[in-house]
């Protein structure tokens, strides 16, 4: 049995499918940045209940955190988009995917801000409570923006795990760039190589591109903070 590597690097299958492929690209990296907008925001929410006084509230979000972070990715894509219906709510497949994505990777954001605010000396809040800032200035003003440079390691990797997972969206059907390319084989079982090699090479400079832009910001910050330290 021999290989036929015309068939497997078929590059007519790129170019004759060149719109479908770039449409397919700008879909991941529309989901991948909705993703990654929400998923911020419910890890800020779950970091900030995590470090509630009241146990209740404290106890509760952690128990959610563990709970998403115990179950897989797919499996809650498919309650979003295949259970909810039952209960008379429908969500498109790209608002599924999105939703999915941000709760997940958001439960792992919650407890890296979490990790990186206590690392922050109990003093500097002391501080500025002292001087009459309230519970929420003094979070935003002085803790987050300490915290921030040491989470940051932590939510680029996050960042980077989005936009590889997004390709799980091919599960309930979103176009992105799996699902794309995965279609146009099967209609042929042409191209194979050539358009999974583009398809790896596509993630691998989107998650290429995060990490020189998170090296870029830790050098700020860290000049920031070296410039802060020497006032």
């Amino acid at each position: 049995m021999s290989l036929d590597l015309q068939a497997l690097f078929d590059l007519s299958q790129v170019t004759g499918n060149a719109d479908v492929l770039v449409a397919g690209a700008v879909t991941t990296l529309k989901l991948s940045a909705l993703s990654m907008v929400f998923a911020a925001i419910v890890g800020l929410l779950l970091a900030v209940l995590r470090s509630s006084r009241l146990r209740v509230v404290a106890v509760a979000s952690r128990a959610w955190i563990e709970l998403i972070r115990g179950t897989p990715l797919l499996v809650q894509m498919y309650i979003l988009y295949y259970g909810l219906p039952s209960f008379g709510v429908t969500l498109s497949p790209m608002t599924a995917a999105a939703l999915a994505l941000a709760i997940n990777s958001g439960a792992y954001i919650g407890e890296i801000l979490r990790a990186a605010v206590q690392a922050v000396p109990r003093a500097q809040s002391e501080s500025s409570r002292a001087v009459g800032m309230g519970f929420f200035t003094t979070q935003i003003r002085v803790v987050y923006p300490q915290a921030l440079p040491l989470a940051l390691p932590g939510l680029v990797g996050e960042a980077i795990d989005i936009v590889k997972w997004s390709a799980i969206g091919s599960i309930v059907v979103v176009p992105e760039a799996t699902q794309v390319v995965a279609q146009i084989v099967a209609q042929s079982y042409r191209g194979f190589g050539i358009m999974f090699l583009l398809l790896a090479l596509f993630y691998l400079a989107l998650t290429a591109s995060l990490a020189a832009l998170s090296r870029k910001l830790e050098k700020r910050m860290t000049r920031y903070r070296q410039g802060f330290a020497h006032v």
